[in-house]
């Protein structure tokens, strides 16, 4: 896949929304319920935060968006796997950088985690970013369902259902996600920010 940042179409919905208090009141709601308090949805969640990138991350977001499960899972994995995960380096921590910008960084990432046998919470961290590209409009529901297929069928067959539950429950756009078969985005209603982010993708 080509590199997914070099060209204005996928950069205009940056920052557009000031007021982050839906997604942070969603956080807060998610994970006030005991089952919900994993390492595998703190690590997605940590994703979505990541990419969603639709929010201004200026001095509202500071003040007012937070991860819930910080004090539960802070330092239980190692920050420095955690930037290796992110950045798709093997398991010394290295990687070739000029073969990895010849990619689009989320293809790199996932298809390296394949290959080094990253634990599940790394994939769950990745549909927490790409559900941030999704929300923001930032991706194409087609470049979307093209991610979703690169994952471990494994990993899908046993965590479909907590995946489809927390992406569901995330989601801005409208959308709800299923892995019956294959993966889908099926479209059920409107977005909460249609007013704001455009979905004219010429």
């Amino acid at each position: 896949m080509e590199p997914l940042f070099n060209d204005d179409r996928f950069n205009r919905n940056k920052g557009i929304i000031s007021d982050c208090e839906i997604l942070r009141k969603s956080s807060e709601l998610f994970f006030e319920l005991e089952k919900n308090r994993t390492l595998n949805y703190h690590f997605y969640h940590l994703g979505l935060l990541f990419d969603s990138n639709h929010y201004k991350k200026g001095e509202r977001w500071r003040a007012k968006i937070f991860t819930p499960t910080r004090d539960v899972y802070s330092g239980e994995i190692d920050y420095e796997i955690i930037l290796s995960v992110q950045l798709g380096k093997d398991l010394n921590n290295e990687y070739d950088e000029k073969e990895s910008d010849k990619y689009d960084p989320y293809y790199w990432r996932i298809i390296k985690a394949i290959e080094y046998e990253r634990p599940d919470w790394a994939f769950y961290m990745f549909l927490g970013n790409l559900q941030g590209l999704i929300n923001g409009n930032r991706i194409t529901e087609e470049r979307m369902i093209q991610y979703l297929e690169l994952f471990p069928e494994k990993f899908i067959q046993t965590e479909k259902d907590r995946l489809q539950y927390i992406f569901n429950f995330f989601d801005e756009r409208g959308f709800l996600l299923s892995f019956n078969d294959v993966p889908k985005l099926i479209k059920v209603g409107n977005g909460i920010f249609d007013d704001l982010i455009s979905s004219d993708y010429a």
